[in-house]
């Protein structure tokens, strides 16, 4: 279990720098920076908007549905562009797309999740 952990530990920097650093040698170093200042500020405005709306719906007791996943996913995506570097921004991009972020809620529900009524005998 080390293995992996430290795998990952150190190969997403790892892997995040070198493409910093050649994306910085091909359209240079300020413009990489204000790339990444950009993505970073974007993951702000994400999880600003989502972190009260998604809040407000679990305190309603709402059940877990798409809607309801999709502000997690959002906020996944906020910490991905938050996180510096382009690799992590290309995971966050997809997340950011209402279609591909519904997919993905389902998916996640259909596999892990069923309906608050299930468990406790009222549906």
């Amino acid at each position: 279990m080390c293995g992996p952990l430290l795998l990952l530990i150190i190969g997403v920097p790892a892997v995040e720098l070198v493409v910093i650093i050649e994306v910085g040698r091909r359209v240079g170093s300020v413009e990489t920076l204000c790339l990444l200042a950009v993505a970073f500020i974007v993951g702000l405005v994400v999880i600003r908007g989502q972190v009260a709306q998604n809040l407000r719906r679990m305190q309603q007791g709402l059940p877990p549905n798409a809607a309801l996943l999709s502000g997690p996913l959002l906020f996944v995506a906020a910490v991905l562009l938050m996180f510096p570097g382009f690799v992590s921004d290309a995971l966050a991009l997809p997340l950011l797309v209402p279609p591909l972020r519904s997919a993905l809620a389902r998916l996640i529900i259909r596999r892990y999740g069923r309906p608050l009524g299930s468990r406790t005998g009222l549906v």
